[in-house]
């Protein structure tokens, strides 16, 4: 399979899990505060992937000169994002918070062109088709006004802080195995999250919490903060920052799915269009010039092999393979090490 198919693969997967994490949160934060939910989650995610990483390939600290920039990334991705995403829950609707997170690849976009010097070329029809389906599901046709309450607001912000995570996490990926740096974030994202976790007393709302509840904050965990998390970061391997980005759109067409199974809310022709171009712009993204050759060019040796998260992914075979990798390419220069 092409580097780009299993990107875009891995990449919709991971969406496909963050799509439903609208209604469990909604669901959730009906019985504990915001700070339980993000506390709650993180820990259990990093108990998981730890124990996982740790049978796979073994444990190990990421070197100390990285730190600085694993920590900013955490922040940023795994703390602010999510932080202000709960907020915003609490304030607005599940769907509204849904179709505006589809504005992240327009600002990542951007981001990316001015950080990595990534090529609009090719891919700047497929963002504008995929915006206008966002814009027309959220609005029936009508224009896109500023955002209607504090929580449509705090979305917005959270599209930033989840740009520079994309754009971040891309370079930094390039020198570190992807579990095993999933498995810091987690780390430090619940180290920050267990202040609140303590001044709400957070333990006895969890004592309190019913079976779907916790159905909830299980899935949030494991398949959010875990499962969809390396899945996206496999996927950067394979795809430029604005490529991967592209497939958030895909979440608010899960979100809005279930809201129609679960909710019984009804599905209107604005929706089934604008879904149906969101779907469109993703195509074209994920089919323009696969950026791969002309990217190993730019990326030092230790990233030519054929994957870190791929042999995390892979069978036995498949990753006894990998580790002969492609021969090194040194007719371009290398890619500056900043570090998602």
């Amino acid at each position: 399979m092409r580097r780009g198919s299993v990107g875009s693969a891995r990449a919709l997967v991971a969406v496909v899990i963050w799509g439903a994490s609208f209604a469990a949160t909604k669901r959730l934060l009906e019985e504990v505060a915001p700070a339980t939910v993000l506390f709650g989650r993180t820990a259990l995610a990093t108990v998981v992937i730890a124990a996982a990483v740790a049978l796979r390939s073994g444990l190990r600290p990421i070197p100390a000169r990285d730190w600085p920039r694993l920590i900013g990334l955490a922040v940023v991705g795994l703390v602010l994002t999510p932080l202000l995403q709960a907020w915003a829950l609490e304030l607005s609707t599940s769907a509204n918070t849904a179709w505006l997170v589809a504005l992240n690849p327009v600002v990542t976009v951007v981001l990316a062109a001015a950080l990595l010097g990534e090529r609009l070329a090719g891919k700047a029809a497929g963002l504008a088709v995929a915006f206008a389906g966002a814009v027309l599901v959220v609005t029936g046709g009508s224009s896109l006004g500023p955002p209607s309450t504090r929580g449509d607001l705090l979305t917005v912000v959270s599209t930033v802080t989840w740009a520079l995570y994309t754009v971040y996490g891309r370079h930094f990926i390039s020198g570190h195995d992807p579990p095993l740096v999933t498995v810091h974030l987690l780390g430090i994202a619940g180290l920050a999250y267990l202040p609140g976790f303590v001044a709400g007393a957070g333990w006895r709302e969890l004592g309190t919490l019913s079976a779907g509840g916790w159905g909830c904050l299980v899935y949030l965990g494991v398949g959010c903060s875990g499962l969809g998390l390396m899945l996206y970061y496999a996927a950067l391997e394979h795809l430029e920052a604005s490529q991967a980005a592209a497939f958030i759109y895909v979440e608010p067409l899960i979100a809005q799915a279930l809201a129609v199974v679960a909710l019984g809310e009804p599905l209107t022709v604005g929706v089934v269009a604008g879904g149906a171009a969101i779907l469109t712009g993703v195509f074209l993204v994920s089919r323009s010039e696969n950026p791969a050759q002309s990217d190993l060019d730019r990326r030092p040796p230790a990233a030519l092999s054929s994957g870190r998260a791929g042999r995390w992914l892979s069978t036995p075979t498949s990753r006894a393979r990998s580790r002969r990798g492609p021969p090194a390419r040194t007719s371009g220069p290398s890619s500056t090490s900043t570090g998602r």
